[in-house]
């Protein structure tokens, strides 16, 4: 074995590893969530707009081409509307108007979280990484 064979194997097993961590890891993650969810009072909110999140302009860099808008949700409780940013950022405004599940604190109406199903982006990077650590594997046994 010469010394970039190592390099591919030791880069596969790193990503291997990663991946098997996640996907390990993500239903605790995910019990945890929902627990806390659990602990809220669950309503209907709406996303009133999108507000640029990042660009090179607000991160004082040269222009990479990356652009980022997080929604902002309005829902209300007993008469009084409340506002929180979503929980990720996105490449493209979405549809003004639509409706999301925000979970608050019965005694403080303000502390919301945003109700997502992300079960599918825990387990896309678990597998992606999966997958990246496998093909350097190969790479490395064939010493591309």
């Amino acid at each position: 074995m010469n010394a970039g064979q190592y390099i591919y194997f030791g880069l596969g097993l790193f990503f291997i590893v990663i991946g098997a961590v996640s996907l390990v890891d993500s239903p605790r993650r995910r019990a945890k969530r929902a627990a806390e969810i659990d602990t809220r009072v669950v309503t209907d909110g709406e996303i009133t707009k999108y507000r640029l999140e990042s660009d090179a302009r607000t991160r004082g860099i040269p222009d990479d081409g990356v652009t980022e808008y997080r929604a902002q949700i309005e829902y209300t409780v007993d008469g009084h509307r409340y506002q929180i940013k979503a929980a990720r950022a996105v490449s493209k405004p979405g549809a003004l108007n639509e409706k999301v599940r925000v979970a608050y604190q019965r005694a403080m109406p303000s502390d919301a979280i945003e109700v997502r199903e992300d079960i599918a982006d825990d387990r896309a990077f678990a597998k992606f990484s999966i997958g990246i650590g496998l093909l350097l594997l190969v790479a490395g046994w064939f010493d591309w």
